[in-house]
């Protein structure tokens, strides 16, 4: 069921209607409704979203080669753009086709055409992949991004996530950062229990625990920098060099791996 609006009311509850009219209250809101979140919209006063002018086509499907059923994914990067493949278990395939796309341009009814045309005469196992795949398993996803406030929310109602923070997948941070805000906001709470604080401080200790971070995954993400990357910058740099430079880039932009905040987890 999806949110319509909320409303911090003076009694200390918030009050949410949904699409539908019925309502629910409780003693805070927190909204994880994705991109497209209504709350979002409600607070800052419209979505911030922009699109960068590139886009994902993927899809789940169960395609017989080694990868299916490997513990590895495999990135592809090329002019045309990105392919990425990963095992999904039971005998499934994630596949993902990043290309540029024209904001506003309607995607193609029969998207795998164009897929093929680009991408088919790469390495194996990608021609095999999209032998097997079909496009009614194929979804469209544009890519978006905007600025991270430094405050997300308002009295006892707070966003996290996408609704948040809508970035490209370029960084595949999307889902991790959603995490993150989880668990500082359960941190927070924690704490404001504990210290005999206000919800409404705690909410707001959460987003600018959070904001700093994650302004700096959605600016990099946003940038669209890996699906940039030429396939001969790309084979200059050593794996374990990556490796090495994106594990330490982890530790940086994470709340959770922050020295301070395991420290506070003691």
């Amino acid at each position: 069921m999806t949110a319509k609006t909320a409303k911090d009311e003076a009694n200390s509850t918030v009050t949410v209607t949904f699409a539908d009219g019925s309502t629910a209250s409780g003693d805070l809101l927190i909204a994880a409704d994705g991109r497209g979140s209504a709350i979002r919209d409600q607070l800052w006063g419209g979505d911030p979203g922009q699109l960068t002018g590139w886009a994902t086509w993927q899809g789940i499907s169960p395609v017989p080669i080694d990868i299916t059923s490997s513990h590895r994914s495999v990135l592809f990067v090329g002019k045309p753009g990105t392919c990425g493949l990963m095992p999904a278990g039971d005998g499934l395939l994630q596949w993902w086709f990043d290309l540029r796309w024209t904001p506003g341009a309607p995607p193609p009814a029969k998207p795998l055409a164009m897929i093929r045309e680009r991408f088919g005469d790469w390495a194996q196992p990608i021609p095999d992949v999209l032998k097997s795949v079909t496009d009614e398993e194929t979804g469209f996803f544009p890519h978006y991004r905007h600025r991270v406030p430094r405050t997300w929310g308002s009295g006892r109602i707070t966003v996290v996530g996408d609704a948040a923070h809508s970035m490209p997948p370029t960084r595949a941070q999307g889902a991790n950062q959603a995490l993150e805000d989880a668990w500082a906001l359960a941190s927070a709470l924690r704490a404001a229990a504990s210290a005999k604080t206000t919800t409404e401080e705690a909410l707001r200790a959460a987003e600018r625990s959070r904001s700093s971070k994650v302004s700096v995954v959605s600016r990099q993400a946003g940038s669209e920098d890996y699906n940039k990357y030429g396939a001969i910058l790309t084979r200059l740099v050593p794996s374990p060099l990556a490796t090495r430079y994106y594990t330490k880039w982890l530790a940086q932009i994470s709340t959770y791996l922050d020295p301070g905040a395991a420290e506070q987890r003691g």
